[in-house]
């Protein structure tokens, strides 16, 4: 059994005088500031009243850190409910956005030189074993380079990684966000924050799953913190990169079915750089 939540962060920009998008950001707030400098507090609260309307519950919200960047977190719940809800978490902020007369960007990297937008995955895998997740974890890291080209799936989404606290290393912690993946010391609950909104919900948990079930099944042995960087590596640096690992990969093929790989190296890239 697995739980997953989900933080999709997204800017919101002002429109022009025909209703079209322009590059200038709602705000210039920072992380966790509040009202007047935070001018995106009433749209949050627009967007989880809907969201609670229509059965996705919200936890929190606040300002992030870039200019005019908002983040919205909801319950977690089984894989396919999560990802569902991340559809239509999407649908509903840009929605409401609209009726605001703003733009919202789920884009990677909508300003350059600020911070991107990430798809915080958080996976709670459930066994009757008891505590599995260090082996959950230690797949995922394993895995890590040849399930980016489903987690971040266009050129933007490499403009994000390495940069304002996006990981670059295949690495993790129990005490800082600023890397690959965390997890609390005496939690079970890891938190994957490479992948981006460009994502498909649905591949990225299953990717997830399949890397971490791996894992579970070899009994791999998770990398102290302080040498998971040296042990696992870099992430790709751009889409041909994480494209060549992912067509490369033995795993890949082993848990996904041929079609669905041939498709998805043809189609790779293809995709809206704003989902």
């Amino acid at each position: 059994m697995f739980e997953f939540g989900a933080r999709n962060e997204f800017y919101l920009f002002k429109n022009d005088e025909n209703g079209n998008a322009t590059a200038i950001p709602f705000d210039n707030a920072g992380f966790m500031d509040a009202a007047p400098e935070d001018k995106g507090e009433d749209v949050r609260r627009e967007i989880c009243l809907t969201l609670e309307d229509m059965g996705v519950t919200p936890e929190s919200s606040h300002h992030s850190g870039g200019p005019g960047q908002n983040i919205i977190d909801f319950q977690h719940s089984s894989a396919i409910q999560s990802a569902d809800d991340v559809v239509t978490y999407k649908s509903v902020v840009k929605t409401m956005a609209s009726r605001n007369g703003l733009t919202a960007s789920f884009a990677p990297n909508p300003i350059p030189g600020k911070d991107g937008n990430g798809f915080h995955i958080t996976l709670t895998p459930r066994m009757q074993m008891g505590d599995c997740s260090e082996y959950f974890l230690a797949g995922i890291l394993e895995h890590a380079a040849e399930i980016t080209a489903i987690l971040n799936p266009t050129a933007d989404s490499y403009k994000r990684l390495g940069a304002f606290g996006a990981p670059e290393f295949i690495s993790w912690s129990e005490k800082s966000r600023w890397c690959f993946a965390y997890k609390k010391e005496g939690s079970s609950t890891i938190e994957v924050r490479s992948p981006d909104s460009t994502a498909n919900p649905y591949l990225a948990y299953a990717a997830l799953i399949y890397a971490g079930l791996d894992g579970y099944l070899k009994k791999t042995k998770l990398p102290k913190p302080d040498l998971a960087r040296e042990t696992c590596g870099k992430l790709p640096k751009s889409a041909e990169e994480a494209l060549q690992i992912f067509a490369k990969s033995s795993f890949v093929r082993n848990v996904f079915p041929e079609y669905f790989v041939k498709t998805y190296i043809r189609t790779f890239g293809n995709g809206p750089a704003d989902v």
